[in-house]
């Protein structure tokens, strides 16, 4: 009896999941602040895989309004990504609070307002950081084809009192089976094989 030979196909079929980084939250301050209104947390950065049909993206989500909050009033949380909450709710004059770093795309909490007091008309609260969405899906990849992966960078917060930061960008590609996991930022290669 003859063996037919094993053919290896020219394909391999991969799955997909890419989300850009989570947007900090927004700043709040100790006094006033509502000029601050209009103004907004930094941006995270984008993620995403450049295959042979074309490049998928996942954009960085947008951080959190400056001053969203009345007067007094604690630190609105960050916005949860498919991976997780985003930074909680913040105390009054407490910098907000980050989202988990595994939380992927998630967004950072706003920094808490201030109260005030009889000799102190108190300062806004910042909003909370959106999250990024998620792209997902399937191709099929030609053998020897070399695939570009982004990973977007968390945006970082800042201010009076400071907006949290939101959660990196991650990718992740099952070819083959086999899975290959992007969790830090920078530009990456990886060959079909």
């Amino acid at each position: 009896m003859s063996l037919m030979p094993f053919i290896k196909p020219s394909a391999a079929p991969v799955s997909y999941a890419i989300i850009g980084a989570g947007g900090a939250g927004g700043f709040g301050v100790s006094d006033k602040g509502e000029g601050n209104r209009g103004t907004y947390g930094a941006s995270g950065g984008l993620s995403s895989v450049d295959f042979p049909t074309g490049t998928v993206t996942s954009a960085g989500a947008t951080g959190g309004e400056n001053c969203e909050g009345e007067r007094g009033e604690t630190g609105f949380a960050g916005a949860a990504s498919v991976y997780g909450a985003g930074g909680g709710v913040t105390p009054k004059n407490t910098a907000g609070y980050d989202a988990p770093a595994t939380s992927y795309g998630a967004g950072g909490a706003g920094g808490g307002g201030d109260a005030g007091g009889v000799y102190d008309s108190g300062g806004c609260s910042g909003g909370g950081g959106n999250a990024a969405t998620q792209q997902a899906g399937t191709a099929i990849i030609p053998y020897g084809t070399t695939l570009t992966i982004i990973v977007g960078a968390k945006a970082l917060g800042a201010g009076p009192v400071s907006g949290g930061d939101g959660a990196g960008g991650y990718v992740s590609l099952v070819i083959d089976g086999t899975t290959h996991t992007y969790a830090t930022a920078g530009t990456f290669t990886l060959e079909v094989t």
